[in-house]
């Protein structure tokens, strides 16, 4: 019998398993376009009942038992890693509660583990990027100071940090991407190295190209980041081109 991973069946050089809150309506559709060829995306979801504290707080405490849905629970798919992709709640629980996520994800699963907060940091340094626009989809000035807080615990300075004024999941999430790349051009100064919008519930790969282009600067999203950074902790390397330098790179 030919091991499974020795044909082309989905996932023979890698599978990322991917943690999602419950109203993410963008996350899979734009994943599938970037990842290269052998690399499958596979999803669950967990609760995102309010827009808040305590909701971000909630999701926080199931991560771990949700992506055993992924790997080390009884008929689970399978996968190489595992991300928990709603940067707000993981910021929220501060740069020692996201590397305890990981440790758990890591320890549940039994196999490599990795959050989208983590993953913006790391791609703004591999860019070599420290002052940054920040960009916060939803009205909310209590998700405000959790998020700079991490950033500026991981070493980077926020140069911006404006909301988009939507108060739903849902209204975020069918914004057409010129909304974001209004929102992102509209934070642009001299001072300015690098564009972050990390919620990955927004609308972007169409205009990380053309902003990059237009303004010299590197684009960093939720989206872009988790996949690059999840291929890059598989050593996988491959430079994929038309959603801007990270992922060429």
């Amino acid at each position: 019998m030919i091991p499974h991973r020795t044909i082309k069946l989905y996932g023979w050089r890698a599978r990322l398993g991917i943690v999602l809150a419950s109203p993410n309506a963008v996350f899979e559709a734009e994943a599938f376009k970037l990842v290269p060829e052998g690399v499958s995306c596979h999803y669950t979801r967990l609760p995102y009942r309010e827009i808040s504290g305590k909701g971000k707080a909630e999701m926080v405490s199931i991560a771990s038992e949700t992506a055993l849905l992924l790997s080390g629970g009884t008929n689970a798919v399978g996968v190489d890693i595992v991300c928990f992709t709603h940067a707000g709640a993981s910021m929220s629980a501060g740069i020692e509660g996201d590397k305890r996520l990981v440790k758990e994800m890591q320890e549940v699963t039994g196999v490599k583990a990795t959050t989208t907060a983590s993953c913006v940091t790391r791609a703004i340094k591999h860019l070599k990027a420290h002052h940054i626009a920040v960009m916060i989809p939803y009205n909310s000035i209590e998700a405000f100071a959790p998020v700079q807080r991490y950033l500026e615990a991981s070493g980077l300075e926020v140069v911006t940090l404006k909301n988009g004024g939507f108060n739903t999941a849902a209204q975020v999430s069918s914004q057409p991407p010129e909304v974001t790349y209004r929102m992102l051009r509209d934070m642009d100064t001299p001072k300015v190295e690098a564009f972050l919008m990390a919620v990955p519930n927004m609308r972007t790969i169409e205009i990380i190209d053309k902003l990059e282009r237009e303004t010299g600067k590197p684009v960093v999203t939720g989206t872009i980041a988790t996949i690059w950074n999840c291929l890059r902790e598989l050593d996988i390397k491959d430079g994929i081109e038309g959603y801007g330098r990270l992922l060429e790179s």
